[in-house]
């Protein structure tokens, strides 16, 4: 008969006073941005049997092996419950069962191009300091839609990327081209990585697995909030007050973006637009201009005195960037060189 042990157990093996054991010292960790789960060999044991705990599913043979590690296997989900047990195997047939071990979701690094093509290091925004929002959608995904507006009205509500919070959103499906219609039928001013710029791969390492999945990651790297776990609730995002309730424990603050986008004090005529080389600014009031992309790094600050000036954006890498005007939001051009 098997026999199946949470702790380790003394057990004599057909009589020959052979000491049987579950495996100790069971660890699981990420090492380099790759899954590793290591433990002690066991006297005796032949194979050993691992076992992992999905989310929707109870716990599920994952490796038989005779190894005492598995590692760089997609047997880490970040967006998923993750626990193990390793069940060392004997030839008599007896199975001893380790302690389980678990490990916090931590988010995988990547390094992605948005469909404007600013470069983005998702640990180089949390290890500034600001928690990461991180939406997965698709174009033509009815839920992602509905949803978009709120995220929108959020991401101005937490202060347009420069403050507590960093948005960014994810498609493993659309192109560059059809984000770019995303982006500019909901007003989207937050990076959209596009399966051109790797939000292919993006998907893969986070193993999200439906349209839309929201993920809040911590400046420590840990993802704290995700769709799995109902973090919106159980009817999901479908208005700004369900992103500020499942916010508010973090003590994300509300801020002003240092721009308004739906009250601009003036407007500013940008052409060409795409840009190349340069850009001419024709603005309706004079004053300090500052030129800002996605990322909120300032590119340029010059005053324009007589409400016309040529912006030489040959230094610009292609992307979108947002105009300032005595610190209004007064216009946006993209850069394609």
């Amino acid at each position: 008969m098997m026999k199946r042990v949470v702790s380790v157990v003394l057990f004599l093996v057909l009589g020959l006073g052979v000491m049987a054991q579950a495996p100790t010292n069971v660890n699981a960790g990420l090492e380099n941005g790759h899954f590793v789960l290591k433990w002690d060999a066991v006297e005796g044991a032949v194979h050993y049997q691992v076992y992992h705990k999905e989310a929707t599913m109870p716990f599920r043979l994952v490796a038989d092996t005779e190894d005492t590690n598995i590692s760089d296997n997609a047997y880490y989900w970040p967006c998923l419950d993750n626990y193990y047990y390793v069940v060392s195997c004997f030839a008599d047939g007896s199975e001893y069962e380790s302690d389980t071990v678990s490990l916090s979701l931590q988010a995988p690094d990547f390094l992605a191009t948005d469909c404007h093509g600013n470069e983005i290091h998702l640990y180089d925004i949390l290890d500034h300091g600001q928690y990461v929002f991180l939406d997965f959608f698709h174009y033509t995904c009815g839920p992602c839609r509905e949803q978009a507006p709120f995220v929108v009205e959020s991401y101005r509500y937490y202060g347009c990327n420069r403050h507590d919070v960093y948005y960014m959103e994810v498609s493993y499906i659309d192109n560059d081209e059809r984000c770019l219609l995303w982006c500019e039928e909901f007003g989207i001013e937050y990076p959209t990585l596009s399966k051109n710029g790797g939000g292919d791969e993006v998907q893969l390492a986070f193993h999200t697995q439906f349209d839309p999945f929201v993920l809040l990651i911590a400046p420590d790297h840990s993802i704290v909030l995700n769709s799995w776990a109902n973090s919106f609730g159980y009817e999901g995002i479908n208005s700004l007050q369900s992103i500020i309730d499942a916010l508010e424990p973090f003590e994300i603050e509300q801020h002003q973006c240092d721009y308004n986008v739906t009250d601009p004090v003036s407007i500013v005529d940008v052409y060409p637009n795409p840009a190349d080389g340069f850009v001419n600014l024709s603005l309706e009031e004079y004053g300090v201009v500052r030129v800002y992309n996605v990322m909120g790094k300032l590119m340029d600050s010059f005053v324009v005195d007589n409400g016309q000036t040529k912006l030489v954006t040959e230094r610009y890498p292609n992307g979108m960037y947002f105009i300032q005007a005595d610190g209004k939001y007064v216009g946006r051009f993209v850069v394609q060189h």
